[in-house]
């Protein structure tokens, strides 16, 4: 979130998303951590290199489970086809939750917009019955820099929405830190981070 928005967010005591808002979107963004991980595990490379582990896995250990898994990934392009299906399944679900986290912070951005317009309009009408411009006037100009700014971030929730997810989850993060008051600050406990996912084959 652009700084100057945000020191204009606690100065003018905007609302802030509420508890039940904040650990939706953390949900959300630990869900799509999880998807972001699992994917990584999917990418074409990992073919060779799982096929690699497994055979030196049932070695090791010739037991039942390491032989079959030996056996799922003994075929390389039907494995690779299986990884690649996966992967794109996996990128659907976290584009679903990147459209749900952008509905939910959009909504409540444009609720600060509505309030940064009014208040813009209360202080261009003051500015304006005591002589003053209200184009150079120092508080009209930083609030209409803070609503361009908060238009500028809308625009970038809907980019993410449309695909472009490159640094989606940064922006997001900040969003969240920025609106989400108290609640937002709280660290993760270790329970609620996301787990290293063991690929299932």
């Amino acid at each position: 979130m652009p700084p100057s928005l945000n020191l204009l967010i606690q100065s003018l005591k905007l609302p802030a998303l509420s508890k039940a808002q904040v650990l939706a979107l953390k949900s959300l963004q630990d869900n799509w951590e999880r998807h972001s991980e699992r994917m990584e595990q999917l990418r074409p490379e990992r073919v060779l290199l799982d096929q690699k582990a497994a055979y030196g896995a049932f070695t090791a250990d010739p037991s039942p489970e390491n032989e079959q898994r030996l056996a799922v990934l003994a075929d390389e392009r039907l494995t690779a086809k299986r990884y690649a299906l996966l992967r794109q399944a996996h990128a659907e679900v976290r584009h679903q939750i990147i459209a749900k986290a952008t509905s939910l912070l959009r909504s409540h951005l444009e609720s600060i917009q509505q309030i940064l317009r009014t208040e813009l309009q209360s202080r261009e009408a003051a500015a304006e019955a005591e002589a003053r411009s209200k184009r150079t006037d120092e508080g009209c100009l930083q609030l209409r820099m803070a609503a361009e700014e908060l238009a500028q971030w809308i625009k970038l929730f809907d980019q993410g929405l449309e695909g472009d997810e490159d640094g989606w989850l940064e922006m997001f993060s900040d969003a969240l830190q920025c609106l989400g008051g108290e609640d937002a600050s709280a660290k993760k406990s270790p329970a609620s981070r996301p787990s290293k996912l063991v690929a299932q084959q």
